[in-house]
């Protein structure tokens, strides 16, 4: 007898998230797309359908990270998985920052905005430091280096009270590597 669905669903997921924790994006993409479409639970195929725009935004398909993320917001309002919604509003809004520059800076911020009130309204604190990077971000794309700086040190001081050192040392590299 095989393994149960939602054991493999979750092996692919893990899988998934170990490639991008590796940085190995392009690697995540197939168990991610995997685990989308084996369609277990309403957690596991938001988590997946999350992971598989992230694993595409990393891996560099833009559009395809915006098209994912589009679906993922999607199947988490029907899901009410506010907490992996908003991170697939991080990640359209970071796909269409990097696809269109700031052409589409109102999509972006607006996307950001929705990612803002899931995070308040689901008390979702700890993707706070995660906003701000994503909000560093389209500060740089706009020439703003002054409010990337703040935004990154908010991250960075996020971060640390809520036990991430990790993230706290990335975003310091961030910091000191800015031209």
């Amino acid at each position: 007898m095989g393994e149960p669905p939602n054991m493999i669903s979750n092996a692919r997921r893990v899988f998934g998230y170990a490639h991008l924790a590796a940085g190995r994006a392009a690697d995540a993409v197939a168990p991610a797309r995997a685990a989308l479409a084996q369609h277990t639970t309403q957690e596991h195929t938001t988590q997946a359908a999350q992971l598989l725009a992230e694993a595409l935004l990393q891996a560099g398909d833009l559009p395809g990270a915006a098209a994912a993320a589009e679906d993922a917001i999607a199947l988490c309002r029907r899901a009410l998985r506010g907490h992996y919604e908003a991170l697939s509003h991080g990640v359209l809004a970071r796909a269409l920052l990097r696809r269109d520059g700031t052409a589409v800076r109102n999509a972006v911020e607006a996307a950001l905005a929705c990612a803002a009130e899931l995070i308040e309204r689901t008390g979702a604190r700890t993707l706070a430091p995660a906003l701000c990077e994503w909000r560093a971000e389209l500060a740089s794309g706009l020439g703003d280096a002054a409010r990337w700086e703040q935004l990154l040190r908010e991250a960075q001081r996020l971060y640390n009270q809520i036990g991430a050192p990790g993230h706290v040392e990335r975003v310091g590299r961030l910091l000191t590597a800015a031209p």
